[in-house]
């Protein structure tokens, strides 16, 4: 009896909740600034709040330097002005007009290329800028145009640019002596260049000029003697390109019927003189009112 009274004691001991121990009360705290501290952050704000306001009074007030600067006077400093392009192709140069009463005719303008032009060339105009005022457009193109183009020098004619010259006087000459040598006039003929004569209506390039491609061609007659005669074929517009190339209008064979009297028969007629000299004081009475530019 006294084993089952121990056994229950010990059940009840070994059933009993452990005991809970109080927790530490947390402590909160609170920052409180100083008042000065307040006083300071409350000015900071009104400072700000200030600055706000008059930046935005400043802006609306029309001439003041923020409003300038939000608010830009939009104009066109293109609309009266005019450029002018001198001198010859591949060499002009570009020169800025403005017209009577322009405000921005002292304003400073950059011109890109402005120099060295060729016709068809695009110039590309800024005017620099000015506080208060946004330009529109940005900047304005033009097209080179007008440039004196036509050939007034031989120096301004390459070998190379003579090679079609001379390729087709050769054809034309040949077609010419071709006739006479099937028609039984001669037995042969060589031909060369031995000459180029040029002239201009006047030296500033922008008129019309000609140039007498002349060759010499020494002809074997059926008795077997030569005869030497200078021919002369005419071209005109002539104007160079920019890649040097050489443009020009086709002409004619000067034609003086000399074969009738000098014994190549009434229809082999060719066209020359027997003397070079004959031949350049003939062409320069020909253009009597032109200026005999250059002679090689």
């Amino acid at each position: 009896m006294s084993e089952v009274t121990e056994k229950n004691e010990l059940a009840e001991v070994t059933e009993t909740e452990p005991e809970v121990l109080p927790q530490p009360e947390k402590k909160r705290f609170r920052f409180m600034p100083d008042a000065s501290v307040i006083r300071r952050i409350k000015i900071t704000i009104i400072m700000i709040l200030s600055v706000i306001n008059i930046t935005g009074i400043m802006i609306m007030i029309p001439g003041t330097p923020l409003h300038v600067r939000f608010f830009p006077v939009y104009r066109n400093p293109y609309e009266k002005t005019e450029v002018r392009f001198t001198g010859r192709n591949g060499e002009g140069t570009v020169i800025l007009y403005h017209e009577p009463g322009d405000e921005f005719s002292g304003l400073d303008y950059t011109m890109n290329p402005s120099s060295g032009l060729y016709n068809g060339d695009k110039v590309i105009i800024t005017a620099a800028s000015v506080k208060g005022y946004r330009w529109s457009p940005a900047e304005a193109a033009v097209i080179v145009s007008g440039l004196a183009d036509y050939v007034t020098d031989l120096s301004q004619v390459t070998e190379a640019g003579l090679l079609p010259i001379h390729y087709n006087t050769e054809i034309m000459i040949g077609l010419e002596w071709d006739r006479i040598k099937n028609e039984g006039g001669i037995q042969k003929y060589e031909t060369k260049p031995v000459e180029i004569l040029l002239f201009c209506k006047d030296l500033s390039g922008t008129e019309m000029n000609y140039l007498y491609d002349i060759y010499q061609t020494d002809v074997t007659k059926n008795d077997g003697t030569v005869m030497t005669v200078y021919e002369a074929f005419k071209y005109s517009a002539l104007r160079t390109q920019r890649d040097g190339e050489l443009i020009f209008r086709y002409g004619t064979l000067m034609n003086y019927n000399l074969g009738e009297k000098y014994g190549l028969g009434q229809d082999s007629s060719f066209s020359g003189w027997f003397e070079l000299k004959l031949a350049e004081e003939d062409l320069q009475v020909l253009h009597r009112d032109y200026i005999y530019a250059a002679g090689s």
